[in-house]
């Protein structure tokens, strides 16, 4: 089974997008660098990390973390960020499937493994090494 935590991003239910609209307009979005941004909670107890590259974006708010959808804090800084403006500015909410399309891990090839079964001869000799010198005070030799 695959990591979740590189599985892409489900579809958001449409109430996130309005989440995020109320973090931005509250001021409770911070970008603290080129990738790391923190959201305050609206009851102002918690505050969640961001963290956006390139084709990547992650947030350690619950719906993130465990529900496989890219939470309120990370559409927040999305838009913080202009990353979804256009839409925003045509008085339309984001995209949501092409921001998934956008945001969605590279596909890399699965490599070729090639295991070479050792005879099962070996496995006798290697049992006889073993009892040998377990029945044996003198060392063995290399």
């Amino acid at each position: 089974m695959a990591d979740k935590h590189l599985q892409p991003w489900k579809m958001p239910p449409l109430i996130k997008v309005y989440e995020a609209l109320g973090a931005v307009a509250d001021s409770r979005v911070r970008i603290l660098g080129e990738r790391h941004a923190a959201v305050v909670s609206s009851e102002g107890d918690k505050t969640y990390a961001v963290e956006i590259a390139e084709r990547e974006v992650s947030a350690n708010d619950n719906a993130s973390y465990w529900q496989g959808y890219l939470g309120y804090p990370g559409i927040a800084v999305m838009i913080t960020r202009g990353l979804i403006d256009a839409d925003l500015d045509a008085g339309r909410l984001p995209d949501l499937a092409a921001l998934r399309m956008r945001l969605r891990p590279e596909e890399t090839p699965i490599p070729a493994i090639v295991v070479e079964l050792a005879p099962l001869a070996i496995y006798d000799e290697l049992a006889a090494i073993d009892v040998a010198a377990a029945h044996s005070d003198s060392e063995v030799a290399p």
